[in-house]
């Protein structure tokens, strides 16, 4: 599980070259640091990191990337954008909520995106743990509304800057997708 989490971490140390953010992560969570650095399941210093998983260890994981999080938000504000949180596994959930719980704490906004329809039909774990956060004061829900007609032809020009298309085609794109911007 905590595949998302993974990916955000993934772009937090790869992608910005944060040698300190590095360094926090094998300091402070090692668990997590050997996923995101597999070479380092060598390094003796990182022994205990590499067991097998438990409860206990799952236990461990959360207070490991809670520490991790405080010490990176200290030193700057720090956005966890996780996507597509209605394929999320019970595990990953359960990390959200428990993070969820120590936002206040933080310099940690977490942003979450997902499909209202495809969570409560499958009666995802993430539903009444959102309720939950909601009734506490830390989850606000901003529910985005269908493109207008003149909302998408402002998306083809953003997306196509001098684009060529007729007018026809952004009339049956719209009409297909009826403003939904996933499709």
């Amino acid at each position: 599980g905590a595949l998302p989490i993974l990916e955000a971490l993934d772009g937090l140390l790869h992608h910005d070259g944060d040698v300190t953010s590095a360094h926090a992560l094998k300091l402070l969570a090692p668990t997590w640091y050997v996923h995101l650095f597999p070479r380092a399941a060598d390094d003796p210093t990182l022994a205990g990191a590499t067991a097998a998983p438990t409860e206990a260890t799952q236990e461990r994981r959360k207070r490991e990337l809670n520490a991790f999080l405080r010490e990176v938000s200290r030193q700057r504000p720090l956005v966890l954008f996780l996507d597509d949180v209605h394929w999320a596994d019970p595990s990953s959930v359960d990390l959200l909520s428990y993070l969820a719980g120590k936002c206040t704490d933080l310099g940690l906004l977490i942003v979450l995106t997902y499909r209202p329809s495809d969570l409560w039909a499958s009666q995802h774990p993430f539903g009444p743990i959102k309720l939950d956060l909601q009734g506490r004061g830390v989850c606000r829900e901003i529910s985005l509304p269908f493109l207008s007609r003149d909302d998408f032809d402002r998306y083809l020009d953003l997306a196509y800057a001098g684009h060529d298309f007729p007018d026809e085609l952004a009339a049956v794109l719209y009409s297909r997708t009826e403003g939904n911007p996933l499709f």
